[in-house]
């Protein structure tokens, strides 16, 4: 992975005690307030509340962080990992029991007011 644990770690901090939203292309996943983050072993763990409960929800580690503004982007595209050769016959090789549902997708983490879904 090219995603230092200090680096995933710094784009989350600024998201601290506010409201946020974390979407893909398509959706809003979840939203809440971002109490804490832990980073452990292959995901970091966010601890959002909102209005009822207070849920965890974890995410992988990206392959690679960018800012765009406001927003940070977690990048899980296969061809950020896999930037030679074939990336279809490469996908292949990959262990697909555990795969997540945001491989070969963008996930957003944003200030709710900035949500436009």
């Amino acid at each position: 992975m090219n995603v230092s644990l200090e680096k995933l770690s710094e784009h989350l901090k600024p998201y601290l005690l506010q409201d946020i939203a974390i979407c893909t292309d398509r959706k809003i996943i979840r939203r809440g307030k971002l109490r804490i983050f832990q980073i452990k072993q292959h995901y970091a763990k966010l601890t959002l509340e909102d209005e009822l409960r207070t849920r965890v929800y974890e995410i992988p580690y990206p392959f690679e962080i960018t800012t765009c503004g406001s927003k940070t982007v977690f990048c899980y595209k296969l061809n950020r990992l896999l930037n030679f050769g074939d990336l279809d016959l490469q996908a292949k090789f990959l262990d697909s029991s555990k795969k997540s549902k945001l491989y070969n997708e963008n996930l957003y983490i944003m200030p709710l007011r900035d949500v436009d879904f």
